[in-house]
């Protein structure tokens, strides 16, 4: 936005050079990206952010610096329009859907001249960038820069039925607008309309039909305000980017409306001529009223970090145009028409911070009661994320927000109740996660979009869940791979992401943590994993983990083109059943002796409960047990699988005989034969 110093001089009196407004406007929140001297003037151009509609023109810009310098604005006062002019009939205006129109003023000049703007109203829109057409489209245009209110004329000749409707567009119509080019309108679309068809689209351009030319001597001028949401999907929709859809979506002044009608219309009347003038038609179905907000002394201190004694709260709001009355803990505060981003006491505290100025605001640190973090848990995430990445995963962040419906096929386990989010960032997702899966497999599907053949990811992070009145915010970990686990060399073959795979990390980070007593069984119940390709890991009795295959039909409806393998983890509750005891041992002088065990078992008893079982015999010597083989066959009875299973003993003082290690395999077989009904082979 161009600011001109010698159009600012019309609206305040200002003593300051014009790289001192500069950097007092970058102070207020109004950055300035340049400064142009130009022979008779200097321009200020400032990067207006979309939260502040009211600082696209020279007015709003003098407001603020009113505000700054405690200097009197100087506005302009449109004279009584009808002073010496013959009246002319009051143009017909009608509002059919208030809730996409909430304001529509109108007024008819009869005997205008279409010709050349003066000489300093071309100069003043030539040194903000504006080219000059003629009288009547360069005072619309000069108005919008002064007032930042968008108008529009009329040839009021070319009005079927001599009126205006705002309204919906009807089904099939369609409008040649000002650039040439025909628009198809759609329903949810408003436009200006006389009585047979659309002669403008609300808030965006005016039609061909109705344009104003060099002939015009009669036009129908219009100032209206317009939903900001409709404007922005009408000109998102249809493709058009233009200076009124620029201001209305973000939100116009609707107590300028009338202003800014009266005020182009005295210029009109003055550099166009005019014979005569109707009665402005002020067609407001729902008035404006402003909200009242508290502000609170003690939250202005908490935010801000600066004393309340002594600083003048209610005189710093009245300057930028707040009404301000006096509460017993406060202000009650009622915002002006044209400051459409105040709405919320915080909104009131960043005005006062601006305004008594950022740069005399002390760099305090703030005390702020927080809950104990564990610093053991944050080591114990910090070596998870260490292991993972070594193991050649990479770790992703997803968004911590979630639809419940959406992601109810990948929840497990969730805890608590979902929490809902007062003003979500999206409607679609307005509860906070509760598990870390559905982040995961959209990470997965969006990096198989996007061409990535080969990923592997991980995540460590909080889930959120409500318990009565209060909440939890556990840490979960969470896996997703698919591709190859290792790509091919010319020395090998590559290694596809599988169960294995994923099982194995799991495995290793267990080890690494020193977490011990897991267990794996077969998961039996889990609906988005494939059948047989997973598995549950317990600690103790407890579920802590599941890892396997994405089910195939899930991922057909996902979308997916590869196989997904993906885990989560109840890192929490896995990281209790870490050994905490550290027991250091010299290294063993006498070698291993290993045993296997080939036998029969029923297909649902896993090589985890096995292992156990082996375990819990307690027989000192026992070092270790690996399986070394599985098989299903022909020579296997059905519901039967074969295992082999190796045991490894160790004396800690000397070698064991063959005869021991017999003795110690037997005692394992013996309690295989009994607990399973194992067969041995």
């Amino acid at each position: 936005m161009k600011i001109s110093c010698n159009w600012m001089a019309d609206l305040i009196a200002l003593d300051e050079p014009p790289d001192r407004l500069a950097a007092d406007l970058s102070m207020l929140g109004l950055p300035v990206d340049a400064v142009e001297r130009l022979p008779n003037d200097t321009l200020i151009e400032i990067d207006v952010t979309a939260n502040r509609p009211d600082c696209l023109s020279h007015l709003g810009i003098a407001r603020e610096l009113s505000a700054l310098y405690h200097e009197p604005l100087r506005l302009p006062t449109p004279a009584a329009l009808d002073a010496g002019r013959d009246p002319a009939p009051a143009p017909a205006i009608t509002i059919e859907d208030p809730d996409l129109c909430a304001r529509f003023c109108g007024v008819r000049i009869t005997g205008v001249r279409v010709a050349p703007s003066p000489q300093w109203l071309q100069e003043r829109l030539l040194a903000v960038g504006q080219r000059p057409i003629n009288n009547l489209v360069d005072i619309t245009n000069y108005i919008l820069l002064e007032l930042g209110h968008p108008l529009h004329a009329y040839d009021f000749g070319k009005l079927a039925g001599g009126c205006l409707i705002a309204r919906r567009a009807r089904a099939g119509e369609t409008i040649q607008t000002l650039d040439g080019r025909i628009r198809a309108l759609a329903p949810e679309m408003l436009v200006i309309a006389d009585a047979g068809q659309p002669v403008g689209i609300a808030g965006v351009m005016g039609g061909a039909a109705s344009e104003v030319a060099d002939t015009t001597t009669d036009i129908l001028l219009e100032s209206a305000w317009f939903q900001p949401a409709s404007v922005r999907r009408t000109a998102r929709t249809l493709e058009m980017r233009t200076e009124a859809s620029y201001r209305f979506e973000r939100g116009a002044d609707v107590a300028m409306a009338p202003i800014a009608l009266r005020r182009a219309a005295q210029l009109i009347l003055e550099l166009a001529g005019g014979a005569a003038v109707s009665p402005v038609v002020d067609v407001c179905p729902r008035p404006w009223s402003p909200p009242v907000i508290a502000l609170r002394r003690g939250r202005i201190e908490r935010l801000v970090g600066i004393s309340v004694a002594g600083l003048p709260v209610d005189a710093m709001l009245r300057r930028l145009g707040f009404d301000v009355a006096a509460a017993p803990d406060g202000w009650l505060v009622r915002p002006p028409a044209h400051r459409v981003d105040v709405g919320l006491e915080v909104d009131l505290i960043e005005e006062i911070a601006r305004l008594h100025g950022y740069d005399r605001i002390p760099s305090t640190l703030p005390l702020h009661p927080t809950r104990p973090v564990s610093r053991q848990l944050a080591g114990e995430k910090a070596a998870a994320r260490q292991f993972l990445k070594e193991s050649g995963l990479q770790e992703v962040l997803t968004p911590n927000f979630a639809s419940v419906a959406r992601d109810a096929d990948l929840l497990w386990a969730p805890d608590g109740e979902p929490v809902r989010v007062d003003n979500p960032l999206d409607e679609g997702e307005p509860f906070l996660r509760q598990g870390l899966l559905p982040g995961m497999v959209a990470a997965l599907k969006f990096n198989e979009n996007n061409y990535n053949a080969d990923v592997r990811l991980f995540e460590v992070a909080a889930v959120y869940g409500r318990r009565g009145d209060g909440h939890v915010e556990p840490v979960r970990l969470a896996l997703g791979a698919y591709g190859q686990w290792l790509p091919a060399h010319w020395s090998a073959a590559g290694v596809p992401a599988d169960f294995v795979r994923l099982k194995g990390v799991i495995e290793g980070l267990c080890d690494r943590l020193n977490v011990p007593a897991v267990t794996f069984d077969e998961a039996g119940d889990a609906a988005f994993l494939q059948p047989g390709a997973a598995a549950w890991i317990r600690l103790g009795d407890e579920v802590v983990v599941y890892i396997g295959q994405l089910n195939e039909l899930l991922a057909q409806k996902l979308k997916f083109k590869r196989k997904v393998f993906v885990a989560e983890l109840l890192f929490e509750r896995l990281a209790a059943g870490i050994d905490r005891s550290f027991a250091f041992r010299t290294l063993p002088r006498y070698p291993f002796v290993d045993r296997d065990m080939s036998f029969v078992v029923d297909i649902g008893i896993s090589f985890s409960t096995i292992k156990m079982s082996v375990i819990e015999l307690k027989m000192p010597e026992l070092a270790e047990v690996k399986l070394v083989d599985l098989y299903r066959g022909a020579d296997i009875p059905p519901g039967r699988k074969a295992m082999n299973v190796r045991l490894v003993f160790q004396h800690p003082e000397r070698t064991l005989t063959d005869e021991e290690a017999d003795r110690l395999r037997e005692r394992a077989a013996a309690s295989l034969r009994k607990r399973f009904q194992a067969q041995f082979r």
